[in-house]
Protein backbone atom coordinates (compact mmCIF):
# COMPACT_ATOMS: atom_id res chain seq x y z
CA UNK A 1 0.00 0.00 0.00
CA UNK A 2 2.62 2.22 0.79
CA UNK A 3 4.70 1.59 -2.61
CA UNK A 4 0.72 2.78 -4.37
CA UNK A 5 0.72 5.34 -2.16
CA UNK A 6 3.97 6.83 -3.27
CA UNK A 7 3.92 5.81 -6.95
CA UNK A 8 0.32 7.65 -6.98
CA UNK A 9 2.15 11.03 -5.56
CA UNK A 10 4.37 10.69 -8.57
CA UNK A 11 2.37 11.05 -10.98
CA UNK A 12 0.06 13.37 -9.10
CA UNK A 13 2.99 15.64 -8.98
CA UNK A 14 3.83 15.43 -12.73
CA UNK A 15 0.47 15.64 -14.36
CA UNK A 16 -0.63 18.57 -11.95
CA UNK A 17 2.98 20.45 -12.95
CA UNK A 18 2.19 21.02 -16.20
CA UNK A 19 -1.44 22.04 -15.12
CA UNK A 20 -1.25 24.88 -12.61
CA UNK A 21 -1.07 22.82 -9.13
CA UNK A 22 1.49 23.87 -6.85
CA UNK A 23 4.07 20.94 -6.06
CA UNK A 24 3.96 22.49 -2.21
CA UNK A 25 0.30 22.64 -1.68
CA UNK A 26 -0.44 19.03 -3.43
CA UNK A 27 2.10 17.56 -1.02
CA UNK A 28 0.72 19.02 2.24
CA UNK A 29 -2.87 17.96 0.36
CA UNK A 30 -1.95 14.49 -0.09
CA UNK A 31 -0.30 14.00 3.77
CA UNK A 32 -3.78 14.90 4.92
CA UNK A 33 -5.76 12.60 2.33
CA UNK A 34 -3.80 9.69 3.91
CA UNK A 35 -4.27 10.04 7.38
CA UNK A 36 -8.13 10.81 6.41
CA UNK A 37 -8.01 7.79 4.00
CA UNK A 38 -6.86 5.33 6.70
CA UNK A 39 -9.02 6.86 9.05
CA UNK A 40 -12.07 6.08 7.11
CA UNK A 41 -10.62 2.70 5.57
CA UNK A 42 -10.91 1.74 9.13
CA UNK A 43 -14.30 3.40 9.94
CA UNK A 44 -16.15 1.38 7.27
CA UNK A 45 -14.41 -1.75 8.24
CA UNK A 46 -15.52 -1.81 11.69
CA UNK A 47 -18.93 -1.00 10.70
CA UNK A 48 -19.33 -3.90 8.33
CA UNK A 49 -17.85 -6.33 10.74
CA UNK A 50 -19.52 -4.60 14.01
CA UNK A 51 -20.14 -7.94 15.42
CA UNK A 52 -16.30 -8.64 15.83
CA UNK A 53 -15.97 -5.52 17.75
CA UNK A 54 -18.89 -4.99 19.82
CA UNK A 55 -17.25 -6.47 23.01
CA UNK A 56 -14.48 -5.31 22.56
CA UNK A 57 -14.58 -1.61 21.27
CA UNK A 58 -10.94 -0.34 21.78
CA UNK A 59 -10.09 -2.99 19.39
CA UNK A 60 -11.29 -1.19 16.83
CA UNK A 61 -7.87 1.21 17.10
CA UNK A 62 -5.63 -1.35 16.58
CA UNK A 63 -4.32 -0.94 13.01
CA UNK A 64 -1.86 -3.12 13.21
CA UNK A 65 -4.07 -6.13 13.43
CA UNK A 66 -5.42 -5.21 10.08
CA UNK A 67 -9.02 -4.66 8.70
CA UNK A 68 -9.40 -1.67 6.32
CA UNK A 69 -12.10 -0.72 3.36
CA UNK A 70 -11.61 0.95 0.43
CA UNK A 71 -14.52 2.43 0.02
CA UNK A 72 -14.38 3.99 3.19
CA UNK A 73 -10.91 5.73 2.66
CA UNK A 74 -12.14 6.72 -0.72
CA UNK A 75 -16.00 8.07 0.98
CA UNK A 76 -14.01 10.13 3.88
CA UNK A 77 -10.62 10.74 1.97
CA UNK A 78 -13.02 12.43 -0.75
CA UNK A 79 -15.24 14.53 1.81
CA UNK A 80 -11.99 16.03 3.35
CA UNK A 81 -10.74 17.19 -0.52
CA UNK A 82 -13.99 19.09 -1.02
CA UNK A 83 -14.25 20.54 2.80
CA UNK A 84 -10.24 21.50 1.79
CA UNK A 85 -11.26 23.07 -1.71
CA UNK A 86 -14.30 24.96 -0.29
CA UNK A 87 -11.86 26.12 2.35
CA UNK A 88 -9.10 27.08 0.65
CA UNK A 89 -11.66 28.58 -2.78
CA UNK A 90 -9.92 26.23 -5.08
CA UNK A 91 -11.67 24.63 -8.23
CA UNK A 92 -13.37 22.10 -6.76
CA UNK A 93 -14.13 19.46 -10.13
CA UNK A 94 -10.43 20.46 -11.06
CA UNK A 95 -8.99 19.06 -7.98
CA UNK A 96 -11.14 15.94 -7.81
CA UNK A 97 -10.24 15.20 -11.61
CA UNK A 98 -6.40 15.23 -11.13
CA UNK A 99 -6.62 12.80 -8.15
CA UNK A 100 -9.35 10.46 -9.87
CA UNK A 101 -6.68 9.94 -12.51
CA UNK A 102 -4.26 8.31 -9.67
CA UNK A 103 -6.48 6.62 -7.63
CA UNK A 104 -6.51 2.95 -9.59
CA UNK A 105 -3.32 3.39 -9.51
CA UNK A 106 -2.49 3.40 -5.90
CA UNK A 107 -5.38 0.46 -5.74
CA UNK A 108 -3.44 -2.03 -8.18
CA UNK A 109 -0.88 -1.56 -5.85
CA UNK A 110 -3.51 -2.43 -2.42
CA UNK A 111 -4.72 -5.31 -4.20
CA UNK A 112 -1.67 -6.98 -4.82
CA UNK A 113 -0.67 -6.31 -0.87
CA UNK A 114 -4.37 -7.66 -0.26
CA UNK A 115 -3.08 -11.25 -2.03
CA UNK A 116 -0.05 -11.22 0.00
CA UNK A 117 -1.82 -10.79 3.32
CA UNK A 118 -4.72 -13.38 2.05
CA UNK A 119 -7.16 -11.07 2.80
CA UNK A 120 -10.16 -10.40 0.19
CA UNK A 121 -10.13 -13.64 -1.29
CA UNK A 122 -11.93 -15.26 -3.55
CA UNK A 123 -14.58 -18.39 -3.74
CA UNK A 124 -13.07 -22.09 -4.07
CA UNK A 125 -12.78 -22.71 -7.55
CA UNK A 126 -11.17 -25.66 -9.79
CA UNK A 127 -10.03 -22.89 -12.35
CA UNK A 128 -6.75 -22.66 -13.43
CA UNK A 129 -6.36 -19.28 -12.48
CA UNK A 130 -7.28 -19.96 -8.69
CA UNK A 131 -4.65 -19.95 -5.99
CA UNK A 132 -4.08 -22.27 -2.68
CA UNK A 133 -2.84 -19.71 0.08
CA UNK A 134 -0.77 -21.79 2.75
CA UNK A 135 -1.84 -22.82 6.30
CA UNK A 136 -2.49 -20.46 8.92
CA UNK A 137 -3.32 -17.78 6.13
CA UNK A 138 -6.68 -16.16 6.31
CA UNK A 139 -8.29 -18.42 3.60
CA UNK A 140 -6.92 -21.64 5.29
CA UNK A 141 -8.40 -20.54 8.69
CA UNK A 142 -11.69 -19.59 7.27
CA UNK A 143 -12.33 -22.82 5.39
CA UNK A 144 -11.58 -24.51 8.88
CA UNK A 145 -13.82 -22.85 10.54
CA UNK A 146 -16.96 -23.68 8.16
CA UNK A 147 -15.98 -27.34 7.73
CA UNK A 148 -14.19 -27.58 3.98
CA UNK A 149 -10.61 -28.75 5.39
CA UNK A 150 -9.19 -30.60 8.00
CA UNK A 151 -8.02 -29.26 10.55
CA UNK A 152 -4.19 -30.76 9.29
CA UNK A 153 -4.77 -29.87 6.05
CA UNK A 154 -1.53 -27.91 4.80
CA UNK A 155 -3.19 -25.85 2.01
CA UNK A 156 -6.23 -24.02 1.30
CA UNK A 157 -8.94 -25.19 -1.17
CA UNK A 158 -8.12 -23.14 -4.53
CA UNK A 159 -9.91 -19.59 -4.61
CA UNK A 160 -9.96 -17.49 -7.32
CA UNK A 161 -7.76 -14.72 -6.87
CA UNK A 162 -10.53 -11.72 -6.65
CA UNK A 163 -7.34 -9.70 -5.58
CA UNK A 164 -5.51 -9.63 -8.89
CA UNK A 165 -8.95 -9.17 -10.81
CA UNK A 166 -9.47 -6.02 -9.33
CA UNK A 167 -5.84 -5.09 -9.43
CA UNK A 168 -5.56 -5.70 -13.09
CA UNK A 169 -8.65 -3.93 -13.67
CA UNK A 170 -7.78 -1.02 -11.81
CA UNK A 171 -4.42 -0.90 -13.80
CA UNK A 172 -6.14 -0.63 -16.72
CA UNK A 173 -8.45 1.96 -15.53
CA UNK A 174 -5.61 3.78 -14.58
CA UNK A 175 -3.38 4.31 -17.92
CA UNK A 176 -7.23 4.87 -19.40
CA UNK A 177 -8.38 8.11 -16.97
CA UNK A 178 -4.33 9.24 -17.56
CA UNK A 179 -5.37 9.02 -21.20
CA UNK A 180 -8.36 10.94 -21.07
CA UNK A 181 -6.93 13.44 -18.39
CA UNK A 182 -4.12 14.52 -20.78
CA UNK A 183 -6.84 14.49 -23.86
CA UNK A 184 -9.23 17.05 -21.97
CA UNK A 185 -6.86 19.26 -20.05
CA UNK A 186 -4.10 20.54 -22.23
CA UNK A 187 -1.19 21.37 -20.35
CA UNK A 188 -1.18 25.56 -19.00
CA UNK A 189 1.19 27.90 -17.11
CA UNK A 190 -2.47 28.86 -15.41
CA UNK A 191 -3.28 28.25 -12.45
CA UNK A 192 -6.28 25.86 -11.85
CA UNK A 193 -9.30 28.75 -11.45
CA UNK A 194 -7.89 30.42 -14.26
CA UNK A 195 -7.79 27.57 -16.90
CA UNK A 196 -10.15 27.09 -19.17
CA UNK A 197 -11.23 23.91 -18.25
CA UNK A 198 -15.35 23.08 -20.39
CA UNK A 199 -15.31 19.53 -19.10
CA UNK A 200 -13.76 19.46 -15.53
CA UNK A 201 -15.36 16.44 -13.40
CA UNK A 202 -15.20 13.82 -16.92
CA UNK A 203 -12.65 12.12 -15.08
CA UNK A 204 -14.02 12.08 -11.92
CA UNK A 205 -17.29 10.98 -13.53
CA UNK A 206 -15.56 8.40 -15.88
CA UNK A 207 -13.60 6.42 -12.25
CA UNK A 208 -16.81 6.56 -10.44
CA UNK A 209 -18.81 5.07 -13.49
CA UNK A 210 -16.12 2.56 -14.13
CA UNK A 211 -14.58 1.62 -10.90
CA UNK A 212 -18.10 1.00 -9.67
CA UNK A 213 -18.60 -1.36 -12.40
CA UNK A 214 -15.38 -3.07 -12.02
CA UNK A 215 -16.17 -3.45 -8.03
CA UNK A 216 -19.52 -4.98 -8.22
CA UNK A 217 -18.16 -7.49 -10.63
CA UNK A 218 -14.91 -8.43 -8.36
CA UNK A 219 -17.40 -9.16 -5.37
CA UNK A 220 -19.70 -11.59 -6.83
CA UNK A 221 -16.05 -13.56 -7.11
CA UNK A 222 -15.50 -12.78 -3.56
CA UNK A 223 -15.36 -15.66 -0.31
CA UNK A 224 -14.71 -13.52 2.29
CA UNK A 225 -17.13 -12.70 5.03
CA UNK A 226 -19.60 -9.63 3.66
CA UNK A 227 -22.33 -7.72 5.06
CA UNK A 228 -25.46 -6.99 3.11
CA UNK A 229 -27.58 -3.99 4.29
CA UNK A 230 -31.05 -3.58 4.72
CA UNK A 231 -31.36 -7.61 3.95
CA UNK A 232 -30.67 -6.43 0.30
CA UNK A 233 -28.80 -8.97 -1.85
CA UNK A 234 -26.00 -6.47 -2.54
CA UNK A 235 -22.95 -6.44 -0.48
CA UNK A 236 -22.06 -2.84 1.07
CA UNK A 237 -19.42 -2.30 -1.76
CA UNK A 238 -21.65 -3.73 -4.53
CA UNK A 239 -23.81 -0.89 -2.95
CA UNK A 240 -21.29 2.14 -3.13
CA UNK A 241 -20.34 0.70 -6.31
CA UNK A 242 -24.11 1.29 -8.01
CA UNK A 243 -24.31 4.57 -6.06
CA UNK A 244 -20.86 5.80 -7.45
CA UNK A 245 -22.26 4.71 -11.14
CA UNK A 246 -25.77 6.61 -10.51
CA UNK A 247 -23.46 9.96 -9.18
CA UNK A 248 -21.52 9.73 -12.31
CA UNK A 249 -24.30 9.76 -14.53
CA UNK A 250 -25.82 12.44 -13.14
CA UNK A 251 -22.37 14.48 -13.27
CA UNK A 252 -22.39 13.45 -17.03
CA UNK A 253 -25.42 14.66 -17.71
CA UNK A 254 -24.78 17.89 -15.71
CA UNK A 255 -21.09 17.93 -17.89
CA UNK A 256 -23.50 17.71 -21.22
CA UNK A 257 -25.94 20.83 -20.12
CA UNK A 258 -23.11 22.68 -19.51
CA UNK A 259 -21.65 22.13 -22.75
CA UNK A 260 -24.83 22.56 -24.40
CA UNK A 261 -25.34 26.14 -22.56
CA UNK A 262 -21.48 26.83 -23.72
CA UNK A 263 -22.65 25.70 -26.90
CA UNK A 264 -25.47 28.64 -27.46
CA UNK A 265 -23.26 31.36 -25.84
CA UNK A 266 -20.21 30.44 -28.23
CA UNK A 267 -20.48 27.80 -31.13
CA UNK A 268 -17.02 28.20 -32.12
CA UNK A 269 -15.32 27.74 -29.07
CA UNK A 270 -18.03 24.69 -27.81
CA UNK A 271 -17.11 23.03 -31.58
CA UNK A 272 -13.33 22.75 -30.12
CA UNK A 273 -12.02 19.83 -28.34
CA UNK A 274 -14.16 16.18 -26.63
CA UNK A 275 -17.60 15.86 -26.75
CA UNK A 276 -20.00 13.58 -24.82
CA UNK A 277 -20.33 11.25 -27.22
CA UNK A 278 -16.60 10.89 -27.72
CA UNK A 279 -16.10 10.76 -23.80
CA UNK A 280 -19.05 8.11 -23.59
CA UNK A 281 -17.50 5.85 -26.52
CA UNK A 282 -14.15 5.66 -24.94
CA UNK A 283 -15.89 4.47 -21.57
CA UNK A 284 -17.48 1.55 -24.01
CA UNK A 285 -13.90 0.95 -25.41
CA UNK A 286 -12.63 0.62 -22.43
CA UNK A 287 -15.10 -1.62 -20.99
CA UNK A 288 -14.86 -3.90 -24.27
CA UNK A 289 -10.89 -4.06 -23.76
CA UNK A 290 -11.28 -4.84 -20.24
CA UNK A 291 -13.05 -8.03 -20.84
CA UNK A 292 -10.62 -8.77 -24.05
CA UNK A 293 -7.61 -8.42 -22.06
CA UNK A 294 -8.94 -10.06 -18.81
CA UNK A 295 -10.02 -13.00 -21.45
CA UNK A 296 -6.64 -13.34 -23.02
CA UNK A 297 -4.89 -13.10 -19.59
CA UNK A 298 -7.15 -15.92 -18.31
CA UNK A 299 -6.80 -17.87 -21.76
CA UNK A 300 -2.31 -18.09 -21.03
CA UNK A 301 -2.40 -18.53 -17.51
CA UNK A 302 -4.66 -21.46 -18.08
CA UNK A 303 -1.98 -22.84 -20.93
CA UNK A 304 0.99 -22.63 -18.43
CA UNK A 305 -1.01 -23.85 -15.10
CA UNK A 306 -2.09 -26.95 -17.60
CA UNK A 307 1.67 -27.54 -18.89
CA UNK A 308 2.61 -27.40 -15.36
CA UNK A 309 0.18 -29.53 -14.23
CA UNK A 310 0.94 -32.48 -16.57
CA UNK A 311 4.86 -32.32 -15.68
CA UNK A 312 4.46 -32.55 -11.92
CA UNK A 313 1.28 -35.11 -12.20
CA UNK A 314 3.75 -36.89 -14.02
CA UNK A 315 6.59 -36.78 -11.82
CA UNK A 316 3.71 -37.87 -8.91
CA UNK A 317 3.21 -41.19 -11.18
CA UNK A 318 6.51 -42.07 -11.58
CA UNK A 319 6.98 -42.19 -7.64
CA UNK A 320 3.96 -43.68 -7.15
CA UNK A 321 5.11 -46.67 -9.21
CA UNK A 322 8.34 -46.55 -7.62
CA UNK A 323 6.66 -46.88 -4.14
CA UNK A 324 3.79 -49.34 -5.43
CA UNK A 325 5.37 -51.74 -8.03
CA UNK A 326 3.24 -53.04 -11.02
CA UNK A 327 3.65 -56.79 -9.05
CA UNK A 328 1.14 -59.65 -9.40
CA UNK A 329 1.78 -62.00 -6.57
CA UNK A 330 -1.76 -63.63 -6.39
CA UNK A 331 -5.14 -61.91 -7.20
CA UNK A 332 -3.96 -59.33 -9.69
CA UNK A 333 -7.48 -57.24 -8.94
CA UNK A 334 -6.21 -56.88 -5.23
CA UNK A 335 -2.41 -56.56 -5.41
CA UNK A 336 -2.24 -54.05 -8.40
CA UNK A 337 -5.14 -51.92 -6.32
CA UNK A 338 -3.25 -49.03 -4.12
CA UNK A 339 -5.75 -46.60 -2.10
CA UNK A 340 -5.21 -42.84 -2.05
CA UNK A 341 -1.60 -42.72 -0.86
CA UNK A 342 -1.09 -38.59 -0.39
CA UNK A 343 2.59 -39.29 1.19
CA UNK A 344 4.27 -39.05 -2.20
CA UNK A 345 4.30 -35.47 -2.62
CA UNK A 346 2.80 -32.63 -0.57
CA UNK A 347 -0.61 -31.74 -1.84
CA UNK A 348 -0.85 -34.54 -4.38
CA UNK A 349 -2.65 -37.88 -4.34
CA UNK A 350 -1.42 -41.57 -6.07
CA UNK A 351 -4.97 -43.86 -6.58
CA UNK A 352 -4.78 -46.88 -8.34
CA UNK A 353 -7.50 -49.43 -9.17
CA UNK A 354 -7.36 -52.54 -11.10
CA UNK A 355 -10.30 -53.29 -13.60
CA UNK A 356 -11.76 -57.04 -14.06
CA UNK A 357 -10.62 -58.84 -17.13
CA UNK A 358 -13.37 -59.62 -18.69
CA UNK A 359 -11.89 -61.14 -21.51
CA UNK A 360 -9.75 -63.41 -18.87
CA UNK A 361 -7.16 -63.05 -21.88
CA UNK A 362 -4.49 -62.11 -18.73
CA UNK A 363 -4.83 -58.78 -19.44
CA UNK A 364 -5.78 -56.42 -16.95
CA UNK A 365 -6.82 -52.06 -17.24
CA UNK A 366 -5.06 -50.36 -14.51
CA UNK A 367 -6.32 -46.84 -14.11
CA UNK A 368 -4.25 -44.46 -11.98
CA UNK A 369 -5.58 -41.04 -10.99
CA UNK A 370 -2.86 -38.51 -10.13
CA UNK A 371 -4.59 -35.71 -7.98
CA UNK A 372 -3.90 -32.52 -7.26
CA UNK A 373 -5.85 -30.99 -4.13
CA UNK A 374 -9.29 -32.59 -4.09
CA UNK A 375 -9.36 -32.85 -7.47
CA UNK A 376 -11.92 -32.19 -9.77
CA UNK A 377 -11.81 -30.51 -13.61
CA UNK A 378 -8.28 -29.44 -14.44
CA UNK A 379 -6.41 -30.67 -10.94
CA UNK A 380 -6.75 -34.38 -11.62
CA UNK A 381 -5.22 -36.81 -14.61
CA UNK A 382 -5.74 -40.59 -15.54
CA UNK A 383 -3.38 -42.94 -16.78
CA UNK A 384 -4.70 -46.61 -17.78
CA UNK A 385 -2.50 -49.28 -18.66
CA UNK A 386 -2.42 -52.97 -19.81
CA UNK A 387 -0.39 -55.02 -17.36
CA UNK A 388 -0.18 -58.84 -17.96
CA UNK A 389 -1.13 -61.37 -15.98
CA UNK A 390 -2.20 -64.80 -17.45
CA UNK A 391 -2.47 -67.22 -14.56
CA UNK A 392 -2.61 -66.14 -10.40
CA UNK A 393 0.89 -66.37 -8.76
CA UNK A 394 2.65 -66.67 -12.06
CA UNK A 395 3.85 -62.85 -11.42
CA UNK A 396 3.16 -60.26 -13.66
CA UNK A 397 4.89 -58.01 -16.39
CA UNK A 398 3.84 -54.37 -17.25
Amino acid sequence: MALGILCAYGVLLRLGRGRGFSPDRLGNLVAGLVLAGLAGARLFFVVEHWDQYAGDPAAALRLWEGGLMFYGSIVVAGLALVAWCAARREPMLPMLDLFAVVVPLGQAFGRVGCLMNGCCYGRPSQSALALAYPAGSIPWAEQIRAGLLPLDAPASLPCLPSQLFEAAGCLLLFFALLALYRRLNPPTALPPRDAPRPWAGAALAAYLALYGALRFVVETTRADERAHPFGSPFTISQTIGLGAIALALALLAVLARRRRAAAARRPDDARAGVTLTEVLLATFILGVCLVGIMQGLSACVGVFHASTFVKEASNVLARGDAEHPLVVSGDPEDDLAVAADGSLVEGWTYERECLEDEDEDGLYLVRTTVRQGRGGPGNERVYERLVWAPAAGTGGAP
